[in-house]
């Protein structure tokens, strides 16, 4: 055994391995041919390439075909956060390009499974997102991006022949527009401003009928739960089996679980005229203090699919659990499957198959596809593709769960990831340097599944501890809505907390502690590092410095969450100053590492040049590095090593990295 200094250990995972040699996956969908999703890679510039896993009984001799041509990458940047890029039927794949925002078609031969050319069938150059085509596959829904003198405007759009009509367009934002077994009805999602969608939206369902214009709704019916709530949000509305209503709501326990509507719309349903709305009731399926959902930042992420008129397939989060959990829903309760994901972003069942297609990762998979088979006793699984750094087997350490007191009622959940390199240990007495991870959103959370980029580090010796503040979602609506008028300041007390109780359990060096976070990760990187001195270090990844200047800035479907993070403005235009670094960066009295995208339309570089510069004249270290073609996120393979080389050497240079206790 090698007894070096933590953080210096001799990994053999190198920055050139975490930025190349994992591919992550997105974007699932399903057809009467098989599996679909999205692969992004680094090393072609995080072109986004669309996969297609064809089932067994077309024999087919290669598991998995590039479906995405060089020089097209199926990626959308509707409310720039992007999502549901493409959208399938039988052999036939539609998609929105990111360099033109056209919709492009393409087939694959059932011959050969060779996919045609990519044929553009919308050219208007908005942004499109989230479609899914009729059962007779003549027509499709899909939300639209429109930018005009006055801004973005969201709808929903049927498209004919490449014709498009707008079908909603009286809200701020819509999403998950969904189409019923019969082709006659749509259900979708609404939510207005200030509101984000997991505080306040509605949830709809509306009859297509054809007017003198082209198809547009009526008979728009409201889904309202049996109980009565102040604010509710809805996510993934569908139809089941039978054409009934199913959606994911916090309405009746303040945890996003599965309701149901008891009409049908192959029944009888209360009409109205088109600008009289209905309204429906809803009532759970389930009710437990699990979530069913998550927050909607991304299009596309189902986490339930209808196997017949009575059974569901369920994936859910449950916090006495690190790993997502995945089953079968017919009565009250789950039936659990043995599954191999840690965490799970969407699942969609094949049609005309007993399989259910899901998409996550694992504990040693970035990203893992594979299907359930409703059919057989308990879901056998079987893997259609993973993405695996091949060094995993040595670098895969200890992890655990902590939960801890806070300074309020609530705890604080984290994931500490020991130090783990094969061949490796520490020598006695000598503790490891931490590495605090602060998620961004801030309404999100930690990802249980492997991360690269947490193994590069506790390869080396470092700990890292993954926090999910009070505010963090999978912990039902209360912990969600602890954030609400609290941001700087909880997110802020429970890193330190989390930090204190490290120390006190003497699990790593306190001398030796840095902060890392990207986003709303790096604004708490920023306010912990001037509210605390336990940090010796922080890194701020396009992370948040002046508030008021980001509620001017940001982008449409941000531009009122800091009203219920914050506060409105300008009533709160002094909370607002109080909470922002740049206006107490001289409390900043540790160096400080900022990494920022030069074209992030979310958190602009002005952002990060006016604290660099802020801090610089205090005579504080600070070093700043802006990445040419980036935007909220690194995409691409050399920016993504250059950032964390610069990360680690940082590290080596500011901590004490070699004291024992």
């Amino acid at each position: 055994m090698q007894h070096i200094n933590p953080g210096l250990w001799p990994s053999p995972l190198t920055s050139d391995l975490v930025s190349r040699g994992a591919l992550r996956y997105s974007d699932l969908s399903t057809s009467t041919l098989g599996t679909w999703w999205i692969e992004s890679r680094p090393h072609e510039n995080g072109r986004c390439v669309i996969c297609l896993a064809p089932l067994e009984k077309f024999k087919f001799p290669f598991k998995v075909i590039d479906i995405t041509p060089e020089g097209y990458s199926a990626r959308t940047r509707v409310h720039e956060y992007g999502g549901g890029a493409f959208w399938v039927f039988e052999n036939h794949v539609y998609f929105s390009n990111q360099s033109d925002n056209y919709i492009y078609k393409q087939s694959v031969d059932l011959t050969t499974f060779l996919p045609s050319e990519p044929e553009p069938i919308i050219t208007s150059g908005h942004r499109y997102c989230d479609g899914e085509i009729s059962a007779d596959g003549k027509w499709m829904v899909a939300i639209r991006e429109k930018r005009d003198v006055n801004g973005f405007h969201n709808e929903i759009v049927a498209i004919f022949d490449s014709t498009e009509y707008i079908l909603e367009d009286q809200y701020d934002f819509v999403a998950s527009p969904r189409i019923s077994p019969d082709g006659k009805w749509i259900t979708y999602i609404s939510w207005e401003l200030p509101y984000m969608p997991w505080d306040s939206s509605k949830c709809w369902v509306a009859r297509l009928s054809w007017g003198e214009k082209g198809p547009e709704l009526a008979d728009k019916i409201q889904i309202q739960p049996s109980i009565h709530s102040e604010l509710v949000s809805y996510v993934n509305p569908a139809f089941s089996v039978d054409g009934k209503l199913l959606v994911a709501t916090d309405a009746f326990n303040g945890w996003w679980n599965i309701a149901k509507s008891n009409y049908s719309v192959n029944q009888e349903l209360p009409t109205g005229s088109q600008n009289e709305s209905q309204t429906m009731q809803i009532e759970p399926i389930v009710e437990m203090e699990v979530e069913m959902a998550w927050p909607q930042w991304v299009f596309n992420r189902p986490t339930f699919a209808p196997i017949s008129e009575t059974k569901l397939f369920v994936t859910w989060h449950d916090p006495s659990s690190v790993n997502f959990k995945a089953g079968y829903l017919e009565n009250a309760q789950p039936e659990e499957v043995l599954s191999p994901f840690a965490s799970i972003s969407a699942t969609k069942s094949i049609p005309g198959t007993s399989l259910i297609a899901v998409l996550g990762n694992s504990g040693i998979d970035l990203g893992l596809v594979g299907t359930f088979d409703s059919s057989s006793h308990g879901g056998s699984f079987n893997l259609l593709a993973n993405s695996r750094i091949e060094e995993v087997s040595v670098l895969r350490g200890p992890s655990r769960s902590i939960k801890i007191d806070s300074k309020g009622e609530l705890p604080i959940y984290a994931t500490f990831h020991e130090p783990f390199l094969k061949g490796s240990e520490l020598s006695h007495g000598v503790l490891p340097p931490l590495i605090i991870n602060c998620h961004g959103g801030p309404t999100s959370s930690a990802d249980p599944g492997f991360s690269p980029t947490f193994a590069f580090f506790t390869s080396r010796g470092f700990a890292v501890v993954d926090v999910d503040y009070r505010g963090s979602s999978g912990y039902g609506r209360k912990y969600r809505d602890a954030l609400n008028g609290n941001w700087g300041i909880v997110d802020v007390e429970d890193v330190i907390e989390v930090a204190n109780w490290l120390v006190e359990q003497e699990l790593i060096n306190s001398e030796a502690i840095a902060i890392r976070g990207g986003s709303a990760g790096g604004y708490t990187v920023l306010e912990a590092l001037a509210m605390s001195d336990i940090f010796g270090a922080g890194v701020s990844y396009y992370g948040v410095c002046d508030l008021e200047l980001l509620a001017k800035d940001t982008h449409k479907f941000e531009s009122g969450y800091l009203d219920g993070l914050i506060g409105p403005l300008p009533e709160c235009k002094v909370l607002y100053e109080e909470r922002s670094p740049i206006n107490h960066a001289g409390k900043i009295k540790s160096p400080l590492l900022i990494l920022q995208g030069l074209d992030d339309p979310v958190v602009p570089p002005n952002q990060a040049e006016a604290i660099v510069a802020a801090i610089k004249a205090n005579g504080i270290r600070v070093d700043y590095l802006g990445f040419e073609g980036e935007g909220h996120g690194f995409r691409q393979a050399s920016n993504i090593k250059a950032a964390l080389d610069a990360e680690l050497s940082f590290y080596r240079q500011v901590l004490p990295i070699d004291r024992s206790k």
